[in-house]
This record gives C-alpha cells, structure tokens and sequence, in this order.
C-alpha cells in the first residue's frame, strides 16, 4: 500500500536546491538509523522538504527528524500511530512521503543534513530505501533583511536556540519587525539582548545589523557605532542613535529621539515627540510634521544651559550652536521660520538651569535671535612660503582678513589641512607660526582651510596655502650588520649598506673608512654593496666592525659601524702519510705510535679508525686519540710491514685518510723440535740411516744444528750434526734392549736452542735355534720307554717353541725322541 503526505508550502520566486541519497539502511526493531546528504552551496532558506521512500509493517511506530547544519532540528514524522484513531496501521509497506518544515527558516543550508529514523514499537522493521531533500528560499547576498512576525515568540524552544540569535557581519543589514504588535527592545550594538513578540533575541558579537524597524507596539531601538536607520513605526517610541550618523524616524507615536555622536537627522513624524541633544554632539538636523494638535520639544541635556547655546536664523531653518565647551555642535530645525504659522517646536528646554522656551509664537525666542545687521567677514585664498626644518615658533605669517562691521572682533581657526599639527594660528591676530616638523621630501605643500569668525558666530573661510622650499639635508645611515661564510670566493657579496637621505634624489657615496683589516672587504662607491676582496678565515678573525661613510651631493655626510660577522664553516681535518716501527711478537695492547693529525675549526673532537691494510687484525686505533696499539700476533717472517690507511673525521663528519706505515723489526726466535720416533729392525748394519729429525725456525734462512744430548746407552745411534739424520752406530738386539729415549737438541746461529724426545723403536727379526753335539749312556736292555736323556738345544728370540725329531742314525729305531721336549 502507497501512501502519501503532502505538507508542502510553495511562494513563488523562491530558488531552490535539491540532493538525494539511496542508502537502503535497514530499520531494525527499536533501533536509529542515520543518513546524511551534503549541500556545498546554500541559499536563505525559506522553508525545506523532504521526499521520504521507506518500506516498513507499522509506520505509526517511526520517528522522523532532519538536523540542519547550523544543529536545527525539525521533527518530520512523530509516531502517528500512537494516536489511537490514526489510519497509520500495521501492514503498511513501500511509503513515499513528502515533508516539509520552517524550523531552519534564515539559514544557509550548506553543509551536511542529516536524517534520522527511529523504530519505537516492538516487533516492527523496515528499510530506509532513499529520500530527497530540497532547500527554498532567496539567493544569499551579503545585504540582508530579516523579518519577524508576532509568530516569532513561539520558537522559545531549546531546539529553536539558534533562531534566537542574528548573526551576519556582512552587508548592510535590516532588522525588520514593521509586522510585530507586541512592544519590542531592540539594541544594534552587538552582544546585546533584546526581545520581540515577547522572545528574546541576541545580536551575535562580531555582528553589524545597520538598520532596524519596529511594529505597533512601544518601542524601545539603540544605534551602535555605525549609520544607523532607526524606525519607529505606530507606537510611542524611544530611538538612540549611536556613534555613527543616524537617520532617526519616530512615526505616528509620542516619541523620544536622541542622536548620538554622529551628524544625525530627526525625522519625528506625527505625535507629541521630544528631541534630546546632549554635549559633544555633532551637527543634528530635525525636522518636525507641523500639527498644531501635539506639542514638541527639544531638550539639552549633558550640562548644557541657555547661556551655552546661540541662536541664528537662516532662511527658513533655526540654527542653535552649541559652545566649544560643549561640543561646538549645532542642531538644525528645518524650516521652522516656514510661512503657514506652524513653527514645528513648541519649547525649547535647558536642563542645566531648568530653563524653558515657549518658542510657539517666537516671543522668547527674538530676544535671543543675532541682529540682522550683522555681516559675515571675509577673508580670500592667501598663501606663505617657508623653509623645512624650521624651528617651531617661526613665524609663516599672518593672515589677512576684514568684516563690515566695524569693530567687530574676529576670531582665527585652522579647520582642515593641518597634517600633523604643522602649523597653528593666533585665534586673535591670524598669525601663523610653526608647530610641528616640516620636512620638505614629506610634504611640500600645506593647504590650510582657515576660518574667520565675527562676534555674531558669522564666518567665511579660505585656502591658506604654504610652501615649503628644499634644504640639504644630511644623509642618514644607520649601525647594521650581516653575515658571510668563511672562505667565500673573493667577490661574493655580503651585502648592501641601507641609508637615506631626506633629500629626494640626492646621489650618495660609499666609503670604507676603518676596520676592514687586511683589505678583506671593498664596497661599491655608487651603490653601498659590500663583496668580499680578501680570505676570510673564521678561526683567525670571526667578525670585523667596518665604519663606512656615506656622503651627499651636498658633501654631508654619517658614519656607522657595519658588523660582518663571519659563520664558521666545517672544514675538513688534514692527516699526512707517516710511520712507526716494532719488533715482531711484541705483546697485545703494546703502543706502536699516535697518529698525527689536524683541524682547522678550534675545538673540532677528531675521530680515527683503520679503513684497510689491517691484515689479520693486528693492530687498533683509538678512535678519540689515534694511538695505535698491537691487537694481534706480529711475525717478522708471516709478514714484515703493513700499511695501514687511516681516516680521521670531525664532527661535521668531514674526514680525510692517509698511509701508516708500521715496519716489523725481525727478532731472533728459538727453534722449534718436537718429540717424534723412528723404528728400525735389530741386527741393522752400522750405518744404516734409521731418520731424519724434523725440526724449524721462524727465523727464515737460520742454519741449525743437531745433536743427540742423552739416551744413545751404548752409542747406538749417531746424528748429523747439519742435517739431524740419525743412523745406526752399534748393534741392535731386541732381545737385549729393544727401545732407546734419544734426547735431541737443535740449536740454531743465535745458540737459541730447544729439545725434543726421539724414540727409537726395535723390530725383532726371527733367528736360528742352535743344537750341540752332546752324547749319553745307557745299559744294554734297558727297558722300553727308559729315559736316555734330553737333547740341549738354544734360541736367540725368547718364548720361542722348539721342537725336535731324530733325523738319521737310529737303526733299528732303537731310539724315540720327544718332539716338544727332546
């Protein structure tokens, strides 16, 4: 089922703009869902509306509400179900609603909105499938009116605040309450509160609302320091104009206008009205609606009696002038010398002597009036020259002027042209002396408007010209200074010397006169620039003070000093190529030698490290002082000298590398044996070699010799001296002694010398048995199996078993040997 609601107000002429979103957002049971739409360009909205697609079982439950950007919330929808005669049943689905509201009626609309819809009732849900939003009102301009009615007085809601204060400080603006029937306060000034239709309004600080108007009821409007239009309209009014120049209308009421400081006019209108003028006003005009049928009066206040004020006829108008002590304004009533017999004020009143004028019939008021014989002076354009730099008190001249009437006292005043309070005039005698400083290339000229004034307050003014004509002033210069790096390229500029000269056109020269020590410095004769003409060094001299003269045409001259402070440029650390030497096989941590290097900028910590050549790690380097100390094993005969690239770094980390070259001193070492062994079988001929000891030198090319210090029981053993060849010397038997413990000594040309234990192993070599001739006895018949005897038999090679047999000569086997035993 499709419904829908159409709360739509139109007004022609009204622009408008427009935006949608489909977010398809699902409307869960009891909860809130949000959307928003961004506007980037709005208008003075008149009113908004809402084109609202959404699919749901029970609209009745929803809450509907759009938030303006300025935080204005209108609530669109608010559960209509809940009245129980709604025809907002269950089973609606699919709804289309148009709506629209005023709540954000004077906004400007860009920014985002945002939409919210609310589930209340349990058991219910939907989709929010798009809505439309459309914005109408008037195109924004920076002139502005906002209109409040008596409807104005229902938004005193919190969601209403942002109604309840007028911001705009662009444009000229209207505040127009014509329509409200209800008295209204109305302050201009901004930050101040006021009410209309019985509802507060704030002009917002920062504000400037020009105009305001007011309704039926009794008014109350305050100016602020800006022209102001104020306008009473129907009822009985109280209008304060405020620092600026005011256009004050009372309307149909019994009203009381007040202007302020500025140039103000008076427009009473129709009703019994009172005019107030207090000291230091400025020129007020009034004009005032001739009814015969209501009284008005002008009142002074602010300490100002009759004998304050002066009164003159001109044409039609009545002029009252107010003393010097009080302001010298004047008020201006416009035509009330008028034929007709309406003379528009019927009294004047003085608040300061509680004196009153009944000025209806001007009887009081003739008493009062100048003669009419009176004659304005008259003084014509003139004009005076003098030098500048005149002393104050010279006196220009006096100026001239006369009046018909004779003896009448004239009176001088300066009333414009005066800039800076040059000059001043003797209000008596018209003579003009100096009073400020006169600087021709300033202002050469002055165009005084002088004023000349009678006894009667008639005057008549003129152009006093003054001249001024050019003296030759000395140049100006003044101390400065500037900066430049240290060993710039000689030209560079440091900078320009800045001077003047009152003169206009004056040609100046430069000079260096002192200070620029070594002719580090020239500076252009023409044009004051300053280069470099010499090498800066910031370590020898950081900063010069240079006094440099400039000269006029004229030949005058100043002097300043001009700083160059130089800046220290990082410059790189110097090391050169050096060396050391050591002996090989010095100790670990033992000092080869500091490398020696150096920095231009005093003060610079140098930092030292081994970039290449360090074979084998040998050696370190402090990296804060550069020593250089043994890390690792020397060995004059592995290798005898390096050369070590060092690189120093300062701080700036600027570095510069070098060859260190470290020479080992060759060292005589002891030479090496160590215990080894030989094998050899027994019975070996004499001479027969057995091996050669194995023995080194560190020191290349030492010639060793060798010989057998212990062990040789027997002399068994001999070895060659040059080449430790050891061969047999005596006999060998393993049964006899089968090992021998030779101590060899090697020493080499130094006599450094060292041992070693060299065994000699025997091999046993199998060797004959041997058997004597020997013989026994035996009787005849013995009996078998008697023991004859035993053969006796020997063998070289211990536990050898032997064994025995009879081989010949045993006739008739009379005999039996035992093979083991014999």
């Amino acid at each position: 089922m499709a419904e829908t609601w159409d709360l739509t107000s139109t007004q022609a002429n009204l622009n408008s703009l427009s935006a949608s979103s489909s977010p398809s957002l699902v409307i869960a049971d009891h909860a809130t869902i949000t959307d928003t739409i961004t506007i980037s360009s709005g208008l003075r909205i008149d009113h908004i509306e809402v084109d609202l697609d959404l699919s749901h079982t029970w609209i009745g439950d929803l809450v509907v509400s759009l938030t303006s950007p300025d935080d204005t919330t209108s609530v669109l929808v608010n559960r209509p179900g809940v009245n129980p005669f709604s025809i907002w049943g269950t089973g609606q689905d699919d709804i289309d609603f148009t709506l629209s509201s005023t709540h954000s009626w004077g906004e400007a609309g860009a920014g985002t909105w945002t939409l919210s819809v609310t589930d209340f009732e349990t058991g219910d849900q939907g989709i929010l499938n798009n809505w439309t939003l459309r914005l109408l009102g008037d195109a924004i301009n920076n002139d502005d009116t906002y209109i409040y009615t008596d409807e104005f007085g229902a938004f005193t809601g919190a969601g209403d605040a942002a109604r309840r204060v007028l911001s705009d400080s662009d444009g000229t603006d209207t505040l127009n309450a014509a329509a409200v029937s209800a008295d209204s306060t109305i302050d201009l000034n901004p930050g101040a509160n006021g009410t209309i239709a019985g509802n507060s309004l704030t002009i917002a600080s920062e504000t400037v609302i020009e105009n305001a108007y007011a309704g039926d009821g009794n008014d109350q409007l305050t100016g602020n320091s800006f022209d102001n239009s104020l306008h009473g309209g129907r009822g009985d009014d109280i209008l304060s104009g405020g620092g600026g120049n005011d256009y004050l209308l009372g309307g149909s009421g019994d009203d009381v206008l007040s202007g302020g400081t500025g140039n103000d006019y008076f427009d009473a209108g129709s009703g019994a009205n009172r005019f107030l003028i207090g000291a230091g006003e400025a020129d007020d005009t009034i004009w005032v609606e001739n009814n015969s049928l209501s009284i008005d009066v002008l009142q002074f206040g602010g300490g100002i009696g009759l004998s304050d004020v002066g009164f003159s006829q001109s044409n039609n108008d009545l002029t009252i002038t107010l003393s010097e002590a009080h302001g010298g304004g004047a008020v201006t009533v416009s035509g009330f010398f008028a034929a007709g017999g309406g003379q528009r004020i019927d009294t004047i009143e003085f608040d300061a002597d509680a004196t009153t004028l009944n000025v209806s019939n001007y009887s009081q008021l003739s008493d009062f009036l100048q003669p009419a014989l009176n004659q304005s002076p008259t003084v014509i354009d003139q004009g005076f020259v003098v030098a500048e730099n005149t002393a104050l008190g010279t006196v220009v001249g006096t100026v001239s002027a006369s009046d018909p009437d004779a003896g009448d006292v004239l009176s001088y005043a300066i009333t414009a042209g005066n800039e800076s309070g040059a000059f001043s005039i003797d209000a008596g005698t018209g003579q003009m002396t100096v009073e400020g400083a006169l600087d021709f290339e300033e202002l050469n000229s002055y165009t005084l408007t002088v004023q000349v004034t009678d006894g009667g307050l008639l005057s008549d003014s003129a152009a006093v010209s003054i001249d001024l004509t050019d003296v030759n002033e000395a140049p100006t210069l003044g101390d400065q200074g500037f900066a430049v790096a240290e060993n710039v390229a000689l030209g560079t500029v440091v900078g320009t010397v800045a001077s003047s000269d009152p003169d206009a056109g004056d040609a100046l020269s430069y000079a260096i006169a002192s200070g620029s020590e070594g002719g580090a410095f020239a500076i252009d004769a023409g044009t004051g620039e300053i280069t470099v003409q010499g090498a800066l060094d910031y370590e020898g001299q950081s900063s010069y003070a240079l006094t440099v003269e400039v000269t006029d045409g004229g030949l005058l001259s100043d002097s300043a000093v001009v700083s160059i402070d130089l800046t220290d440029i990082n410059e790189t650390p110097t090391v050169g190529d050096q060396g050391f030497s050591i002996d090989e096989n010095t100790v670990v941590g033992t000092v080869v030698g500091v490398v020696t290097a150096s920095d231009p900028d005093a003060g610079d910590a140098l930092s030292y490290a081994i970039s290449a050549g360090n074979e084998g790690g040998a050696f370190a380097i402090d990296a804060g002082t550069g020593e250089i100390t043994v890390q690792g094993a020397l060995d004059f005969e592995g290798l005898n000298t390096f050369a070590l690239t060092v690189s120093v770094t300062d701080g700036g980390l600027l570095s510069d590398s070098a060859v260190v070259n470290i020479d080992l001193a060759d060292i005589n070492e002891v030479p090496r044996v160590g215990d080894q062994g030989f094998s050899i079988d027994e019975n070996t001929a004499a001479g027969t070699v057995v091996g050669t000891v194995a023995a080194s030198d560190p020191d290349a090319g030492d010639a060793l010799s060798y010989a057998i210090a212990s062990g040789n029981e027997g002399g068994t053993f001999a070895i060659d001296a040059g080449s430790g060849e050891i061969t047999v010397q005596g006999a060998l038997d393993f049964e006899g002694l089968n090992s021998y413990a030779l101590t060899v000594q090697v020493t080499d040309g130094g006599l450094l010398s060292d041992s070693a234990a060299v065994s000699i192993d025997l091999t046993d070599i199998n060797e004959a048995p041997t058997v004597g001739d020997q013989g026994f006895a035996v009787d005849e018949n013995a009996a078998l199996g008697t023991v004859v005897g035993t053969v006796g038999a020997g063998y070289p090679d211990a536990g050898d078993a032997l064994s025995y047999a009879i081989s010949v000569g045993n006739e008739g086997d009379a005999f039996a040997i035992d093979a083991i035993t014999g």
